[in-house]
């Protein structure tokens, strides 16, 4: 089942950039596009919308007075070109709050948000009717856009402002942080064990004197996360 978005922002170049994002993601479905409330307004009494893409400084309503007004409320991920609403919008139980102009890589980290909490945000919906995780995430190295299986990687390493990604059969490298890769990774079994490494759990071989044994490569356990590390290895304990 896909999610039904609607983009609701008066700049032609946004709403574009929008559009050819949204048509990248397999679980998503565009339903409408419009550049004031009071056409959103039309579009959600005639469709069912899942998910706004909404600009905050509008003519006439802005998009936080509109979000305001609605008596059933999608999801919504804020689109602007201003900062200074960030905190009143995550009041409103946005997903995401997107500063323009937006990198591709910002918005797929919302996607992965959005999806990944799409169970949260919808209560009462029955299970088998709401769409999966998508188990991958999109990364990009150089010029490319790559897909990584979240089951496929092994470990995460920082370098200074890149990341290598060891994957059971590549490695990407890609300018990004490990806080960044935490927020993508948060709902799946990785752990932070030190200051530049993260690790798949279920890739672990096993855990001796403050190392990770993974695929025959050593992993230090850094000094502040050998206790969280040290209790989540007890947990699966079966002795």
């Amino acid at each position: 089942m896909k999610l039904n978005c609607l983009i609701v922002d008066d700049e032609p170049i946004a709403v574009e950039i929008l559009e050819d994002y949204i048509h990248m993601v397999a679980d998503f479905n565009l339903v409408g596009k419009c550049a004031s409330a009071i056409e959103a307004v039309n579009i959600l009494q005639e469709k069912k919308v899942d998910l706004l893409f909404l600009d905050i400084q509008m003519p006439k309503i802005s998009g936080i007075s509109f979000l305001k007004s609605l008596k059933k409320t999608p999801a919504v991920i804020f689109t602007t070109a201003y900062p200074n609403y960030a905190i009143e919008g995550f009041e409103l139980e946005a997903i995401d709050y997107l500063l323009k102009p937006i990198s591709v890589e910002r918005f797929f980290k919302a996607v992965n948000r959005i999806l990944n909490r799409w169970n949260e945000i919808t209560p009462g919906k029955n299970v088998d009717q709401q769409p999966k995780q998508t188990g991958f995430f999109f990364i990009k190295s150089n010029q490319d856009f790559i897909k990584l299986e979240y089951q496929d990687i092994l470990y995460i390493e920082a370098l200074e402002n890149y990341v290598r990604i060891y994957c059971s059969n590549k490695t990407i490298i890609s300018i990004s942080t490990l806080k960044n890769m935490e927020e993508i990774l948060s709902p799946y079994d990785f752990l932070r064990v030190h200051k530049s490494y993260i690790v798949n759990l279920k890739k672990v071989d096993s855990v001796q004197n403050n190392i990770c044994m993974i695929n025959n490569m050593e992993i230090t356990i850094g000094r502040n996360y050998r206790k969280t590390v040290t209790e989540i290895i007890k947990a699966f304990y079966s002795g």
